[in-house]
């Protein structure tokens, strides 16, 4: 039996109607398909010649019912910021109920329990629907550094005639079904230009280069299909090639046929966005979200008017994104949640207070010392400090010497080995690193000889990452002044090429890009005493990081490396 004749049989299971008009409306096959298709079904006796069901049939829909749904709710949803910071996507209210809430009473409709919903960012926020509806949560951990590939591996092993399911889709139909004969993938009948499937005569999903129907992310797997499926997935995730791909892409690698549902783009919704989700709820009064209130009340204007909001970067402690009102656009800073433990906000408000002036860097519009949300004006600029172009380094350690011999003033001194104290006595269990005690006494050590060679103290940014430099031309801005205090001013050096994480060529390039190629040797000593310090102080913070679930990879084993090989640099070692 082929796609056609089981969705017409279907249909005429389901609705008791064999009217042709009705059948073909609610296929989408034409008249002359229909009519084909019912003379073939009575031919091969799952119709009567009064075009009733036979129990032949009877028997192959109750053979072919879905058992199962995978609903994928682990993601950031990071284009949705900045409502992702308080809620996760799936739990997004459209019209009185959450999406997945909805999404799983349709489920229900259709007599699927078996429900098994995959979290990862703010999973406790799903775990009342365990009480509630009975399903199960399974948490994927690589969630905020892996695709949703990764879900469905989570869950692979178990699918018996399963959906797939995103958490953020609205449909305005039910799009699940009482019976389903093969597998299929959901797509729009608008193409998008990022799509790669079309369709052929058949009915089946094919490759194509670009431009193919919009994929919409539901999809049904038979169970003559499953083990090929599961094999698929499983083998993809042992390439690190995949970690940034869609669970789709596994579709590149199959040989069963994948038949394609159409679906009328207007009657659904994906929620992608901040303006997705209020293109739907334009009406609601529930549209609402701290971020947004704050920007509605320092910019004085109505939700409507805040335009193509889009992600920035996630950085190690914030979120930041870009929005527009009227020809105006800025940026807002949301800190992750555990924050403002790490940050003296007060102090960051003070710094920006007496850089006001200063043309070099950021325009405040909105800062609040409780939470560190912040509102300022978009700088325009070309490009951030690119890595490796000499000529983008050199301009950033100009403009870093300029501000420290400006010699602004701060109340708060920042003390690397209290610092380093600090994120240590944070630690839920020691140090993963055997010698760290021994590393440790070695960076201590070279605190007598870093005071002896400090000739001024003056504010410095202490976080001069390359991404903090955007350059338009000749133009160079140094913004996100978090972290801003009272130190030695060649502390920003070693920040900046601990960032970068340079090699010892490429560090000392840039300590000669700063002082035009006159740095002594005793001071060019004291910049990787500094490296040494500060490389333990970020080993500690991402020990501190991990404690609570967050990895850093490469970074984490980096900072403790630069610890201990320039600590023997700052002694006098080749």
């Amino acid at each position: 039996m082929n796609k056609f004749e089981f969705d017409i049989l279907r249909c005429i299971y389901i609705y008791g109607n064999d009217n042709q008009r009705f059948l073909s409306s609610k296929t989408g096959f034409s008249l002359g398909l229909v009519n084909k298709t019912i003379q073939s079904l009575v031919k091969d006796k799952y119709l009567k010649e009064d075009y009733t069901i036979t129990n032949w049939s009877k028997m192959i829909m109750d053979a072919n019912k879905p058992k199962q749904a995978i609903i994928l709710a682990a993601g950031y949803g990071m284009r949705m910021i900045p409502i992702n910071t308080e809620i996760p996507k799936g739990l997004l209210m459209i019209k009185n109920e959450t999406l997945i809430e909805r999404i799983i009473k349709q489920l229900h409709e259709v007599n699927i329990y078996d429900i098994h919903v995959v979290v990862g960012y703010m999973k406790e926020k799903y775990e009342f629907l365990i009480d509630e509806y009975g399903v199960t949560l399974t948490y994927n951990k690589d969630y905020s550094s892996k695709n949703n590939l990764f879900s469905v591996s989570k869950v692979v092993e178990i699918m018996e005639n399963a959906y797939i399911v995103p958490c953020d889709i609205w449909f305005k139909e039910n799009p699940f079904s009482l019976y389903e004969g093969y597998s299929w993938y959901l797509l729009s009948n608008k193409n998008a230009y990022n799509s790669f499937y079309t369709i052929n005569r058949k009915q089946e999903c094919r490759l194509c280069v670009n431009d193919g129907n919009k994929m919409i992310g539901i999809a049904y797997f038979h169970n003559q299909d499953v083990n090929e499926f599961k094999n698929v997935i499983l083998d993809l995730i042992r390439y690190r090639e995949y970690e940034s791909k869609f669970w789709e892409e596994s579709y590149k690698h199959i040989s069963f046929p994948v038949y394609a549902n159409l679906y009328k783009e207007e009657d659904y919704h994906e929620i992608d966005t901040f303006e997705d989700w209020r293109n739907l709820e334009s009406d609601s009064m529930i549209l609402s979200s701290h971020a947004i209130d704050i920007i509605l009340k320092a910019l004085s204007i109505n939700a409507n008017e805040i335009k193509d909001i889009h992600i920035l970067k996630k950085g190690l402690t914030n979120h930041t994104f870009q929005f527009k009102v009227n020809e105006d656009f800025y940026v807002m800073r949301i800190p992750e949640s555990d924050s403002n433990e790490l940050i003296n906000r007060y102090n960051e408000r003070n710094t920006y207070q007496i850089l006001k002036d200063e043309s070099s860097t950021e325009t405040i519009i909105y800062f609040d010392e409780m939470t560190g949300y912040k509102i300022s004006k978009w700088i325009d600029h070309d490009h951030v400090c690119e890595h490796n172009n000499k000529d983008d380094l050199r301009k950033c350690m100009h403009l870093l010497r300029r501000l420290h011999e400006k010699k602004y003033p701060s109340a708060y001194i920042f003390d690397i080995f209290e610092k380093i104290q600090f994120y240590e006595m944070k630690w839920s269990e020691p140090s993963y690193y055997r010698d760290y005690e021994k590393t440790k006494e070695n960076v201590f050590s070279l605190k007598d000889f870093i005071e002896e060679n400090i000739e001024y103290r003056t504010l410095c940014h202490i976080d001069p990452s390359n991404d903090n430099f955007l350059i338009q031309n000749d133009d160079v801005y140094l913004i996100d002044w978090e972290y801003a205090a009272i130190q030695d001013p060649h502390i920003d050096i070693a920040m900046f090429c601990l960032d970068g994480m340079y090699d010892k060529k490429n560090v000392d390039e840039i300590i000669d890009m700063y002082f035009d190629g006159k740095c002594s040797s005793v001071i060019r000593r004291k910049i990787y005493a500094y490296i040494s310090c500060c490389g333990l102080m970020w080993s500690n913070w991402t020990e501190y990081k991990r404690g609570k679930g967050i990895e850093f990879g490469e970074y984490s084993l980096k900072m403790y490396r630069y610890a201990k090989e320039y600590y023997l640099y700052a002694k006098g070692g080749d």
